[in-house]
């Protein structure tokens, strides 16, 4: 501990008032004062500069009653910063709190007076204080993510977009942003270029197709030099990677089950969904079939459900005149409206032969 014990050594006072014999010297009392440990004291403006002097007299009669604290050793009032407050309880210790100090290099001095009115002073070594320039925090966040299409098809590769922001008061020299597309699985690393305060910048990944299911994707911005805030350097959202379908025609039957030439019939055409809901697109069926014929009709088909069937009906399909086997043939999502997962099973071929002009007779009962 440092300290200065500074005698008042003035002059002996020749006490000629009230309650003073004649010729009675009056010995003034030694005031020791000095700072308490850390002698030296940074902070970041606007500083608030905590000061515990000790100052006590070697006459108990006569006290330290007052602490003034001053900037410069040079008592006026100019430099005077404030007067420390004693502790309770006969303590010789005197607190002060210097509030909003500015930036700047200072030194404090200490002035103990007495009761009875002498003073003495420390002023080796006096107190440090520096105050720096404020360090304003710096804060990278990921404001947003978002998965484009929201609900991505199994093996199929999507977009992710994620927005990171400075957040902080200062401009910030970016970092790194790792993006993880699935639990467990190795992360996609982009660099987050340099960011004024409050700036944002978006940051597009291409993501691998992933399985059918439920899922979690995480985007984490690295921390910088002088973050504190790190609970929003991520941000995780869930999503559903949905199961391509996959259409094929399981079965196909005509009512008549003989059709008759020069007329029509109707045809029943069940169509099967072995993978994940979607829109069938449209069932287009020929009649007598040829390369680069155009359908003979087309009926679009709505939504089937995963592991559903659905049974599509056409009518008043003409027979024709001739007579002799005929090929009926229906596709399913030929237009390629759908993405299935397999686009090799979506033709049904099959044949019939309409009857002459005179239905068949009934059967025997």
């Amino acid at each position: 501990m440092n300290r200065m014990t500074q005698a008042v050594t003035s002059v002996l006072l020749l006490a000629w008032g009230a309650g003073t014999a004649w010729g009675q010297v009056v010995i003034p009392p030694t005031i020791t004062v000095h700072f308490e440990a850390p002698t030296t004291v940074t902070a970041a403006a606007p500083a608030t500069v905590p000061v515990v002097v000790h100052a006590y007299s070697s006459d108990t009669g006569r006290p330290v009653t007052s602490v003034k604290l001053y900037t410069a050793y040079s008592f006026s009032s100019t430099n005077l910063i404030g007067t420390a407050t004693k502790r309770t309880g006969g303590s010789d210790f005197f607190d002060f709190s210097w509030t909003n100090v500015p930036v700047g290099n200072y030194q404090l001095f200490a002035v103990a007076t007495v009761s009875s009115g002498e003073s003495g002073e420390a002023f080796r070594p006096p107190l440090t204080v520096t105050v720096t320039a404020p360090v304003l925090p710096t804060d990278l966040m990921v404001s947003a993510l978002k998965v484009t299409p929201s609900k991505p098809l199994d093996a199929s590769p999507f977009t992710a977009d994620v927005t990171v922001r400075n957040a902080g008061k200062n401009p910030c020299s970016g970092g790194t942003l790792t993006l993880t597309p699935v639990v467990g699985a190795a992360g996609i690393v982009q660099t987050v270029p340099e960011l004024a305060k409050s700036k944002s910048v978006k940051l597009t990944f291409a993501v691998p197709g992933q399985a059918p299911g439920a899922q979690k994707m995480t985007a984490t911005v690295s921390a910088v030099p002088g973050e504190t805030k790190l609970t929003n350097n991520s941000k995780t959202v869930s999503y559903t990677v949905t199961a391509r379908p996959d259409f094929t025609i399981t079965a196909v039957s005509f009512s008549p089950v003989a059709p008759l030439c020069n007329s029509t019939f109707t045809a029943y055409v069940t169509i099967q969904n072995n993978g994940g809901a979607a829109k069938a697109g449209y069932l287009d069926v020929w009649i007598n079939y040829a390369d680069g014929q155009a359908a003979t009709k087309s009926v679009a088909v709505s939504t089937i459900s995963a592991g559903r069937t659905k049974r599509v009906t056409l009518t008043r399909l003409a027979t024709g005149a001739a007579t002799g086997e005929r090929t009926f043939r229906a596709v399913v999502d030929g237009r390629n409206t759908a993405t299935e997962s397999n686009e090799g099973n979506n033709v049904f071929t099959t044949t019939y032969t309409p009857c002459a002009l005179t239905p068949p007779p009934p059967p025997a009962p």
